[in-house]
């Protein structure tokens, strides 16, 4: 069973923001403002300093805006460094099928597989806890032909269909070979994800990550065959009619709330007192929670 959050990454330049870890309290509104956009006269501005104030009517000034964006896109082709940044800042809305494991970069998880003193299966190139550590295995590298080879057997990075493996198949692997690593660092997940989002100019993600217990385990309890679209609604009457079916889901909306509290107090925001702003180039850190919880 999936829990699917939806987290509000917000964008602010300045470091945490005074609302973050305001439980159940709602992100704040940010209004679009008029300097946010490119400049309608020239090159489209610069998200430091903006565009030069438009004065005609707010329709006119977002056709300028637009055009003067085009336009700068246009002039980008053959300049890689500078499209990547103009793509990053571009304002990005919402993802809304974000698998939390999977969003996590590989070389991500192998700095904390380093600091864990995990180690790497040499053969299937997956992790395995300190205590797991054999001859089979290498201590996590932090560079040169093995660490390549593992950074490209957690993920997508170099793969060419048509060897003896399919990309669908070379996609679903890469989950068992980190997962110990993601499971022992669900918040720094989070967290990792929700910076980062909020660096590319991103509003909004609505991550899952699976529970694997409480409601889970109650229905594998009450059905052991599988279940097809016939049985599904006999599956559903038996659940919410068990005894012990309130108490599941409220422990598995524990687990989403603590994941909820646990990641802003990773990166700082949570509490009456979040850290003083920093101004750029310090990274972007803000989230608050998105007052959604769905069950799927």
């Amino acid at each position: 069973m999936y829990f699917r959050r939806g987290f509000a990454a917000l964008l602010v330049l300045a470091g945490c923001s005074s609302s973050a870890g305001a439980g159940s309290d709602p992100p704040p509104v940010v209004e679009p403002q008029p300097d946010a956009g490119p400049n309608p006269e020239g090159d489209g501005g610069t998200p430091d300093a903006g565009p030069k104030p438009c004065t005609t009517t707010p329709a006119q000034c977002a056709a300028a805006w637009e055009q003067a964006a085009s336009n700068q896109y246009d002039s980008l082709p053959g300049k890689p460094a500078d499209l990547a940044t103009f793509l990053k800042a571009v304002p990005k809305c919402s993802v809304l099928h974000n698998h939390l494991t999977g969003a996590v970069y590989a070389e991500t998880y192998l700095g904390w597989a380093k600091t864990d003193g995990d180690c790497v299966n040499t053969t299937t190139f997956s992790v395995v806890y300190p205590s797991q550590c054999s001859a089979a295995t290498q201590p996590v590298p932090t560079s040169g032909a093995f660490y390549d080879q593992i950074v490209r057997a957690w993920s997508m990075k170099d793969f060419v269909p048509g060897g003896a493996q399919t990309g669908r198949d070379h996609f679903f692997a890469t989950f068992g070979k980190f997962g110990a690593v993601a499971g022992a660092h669900r918040n720094d997940t989070l967290a990792d994800v929700v910076t980062r989002a909020a660096s590319e100019n991103q509003l909004y993600i609505e991550t899952m990550f699976n529970l694997g217990k409480n409601v889970g385990t109650l229905a594998a309890k009450l059905s052991t065959t599988t279940v097809t679209a016939e049985g599904l609604p006999a599956l559903y009457d038996a659940l919410i009619a068990d005894p012990t079916f309130r108490a599941q889901v409220d422990a598995d909306v524990k687990v989403v709330d603590d994941a909820d509290a646990a990641y802003k107090t990773e990166l700082g925001c949570s509490g009456a007192t979040p850290p003083a702003p920093q101004g750029p180039p310090a990274p972007p850190e803000a989230a608050g929670p998105a007052q959604r919880l769905g069950r799927t």
